[in-house]
């Protein structure tokens, strides 16, 4: 089985080739996260991935939340792995998730670890609006994602791309994600909003509602993936003017 949790697309591609390399099943941790869904059972050899983009040099929170309440038993044949995928750096993700999930968990198995760079989506300081750039770089993963695939069907050590970074550090960097995880940075544009409520029906973490057909949010901070920036039809949110002119990003096979 392959656990993923993504946002605009990245990553649930990465776990779709893995997927279909390996005939293994995805369960998506958001619909995890609503179900209240944390309990699982696996063969004595099977593969156990997963799949996510980091955060601010570390986890995303929906995966920090899922592996904390995940009861998962593994044989100790099972081959465990993780790919994070990430625009500037994964970061010191490769430590991060082995250590969460021997403290959470009962999985004692090793863990391979890569990693994959992709379009980064964090449009409050990265621009996706130049499609040509957009594609060359998911040309260039897609030679990492094969690579990966093959050597998780035959059970084989994995490689971290990119400049990893060390877990004192990364979790320095990463107490910033609380303070960038304010709802209150959010924007909707009313002229341009449709109303269709597509922001809170895949909103990860259940913080909006939609109310005279605009969304609102009712907590002081969410998970911060930005899926309703980017799935939004007709670019009605933004989280500030950076935001508004870096456009938006799906993976194409996502939309």
């Amino acid at each position: 089985m392959i656990f993923v949790f993504s946002a605009t697309g990245n990553s649930m591609h990465v776990a779709r080739r893995i997927a279909n390399a390996t005939e293994d099943y995805i369960v998506d941790i958001a619909d995890c996260l609503r179900s209240e869904s944390f309990e699982f059972q696996t063969s004595a050899n099977e593969r156990v991935g997963f799949v996510f983009p980091t955060y601010f040099l570390g986890l995303p929170l929906p995966v920090e939340k899922f592996v904390e309440k995940l009861k998962l038993h593994c044989g100790q044949d099972a081959y465990v792995y993780l790919v994070t995928t990430f625009g500037t750096s994964p970061g010191a993700s490769a430590a991060l998730l082995p250590r969460l999930l021997k403290e959470r968990t009962c999985i004692t198995n090793p863990i391979n670890t890569a990693s994959v760079r992709m379009v980064d989506t964090w449009t409050p300081m990265f621009n996706v609006s130049d499609a040509r750039r957009n594609r060359r770089i998911e040309q260039r993963a897609e030679v990492e994602i094969e690579e990966i695939a093959s050597a998780i069907v035959t059970r084989s050590g994995l490689h971290m791309s990119g400049l990893r970074i060390p877990v004192w550090l990364a979790r320095l960097y990463h107490s910033s994600y609380e303070t960038e995880r304010r709802t209150s940075r959010f924007r909707i544009d009313r002229e341009k909003c449709s109303g269709c409520g597509r922001c809170a029906r895949f909103c990860p973490s259940g913080t909006i509602q939609m109310a005279d057909r605009h969304p609102r949010w009712n907590a002081p901070k969410c998970f911060m993936c930005l899926r309703c920036v980017h799935q939004c039809p007709s670019f009605a949110i933004d989280i500030g003017y950076r935001s508004r002119t870096h456009g938006q990003y799906i993976y194409p096979e996502c939309k």
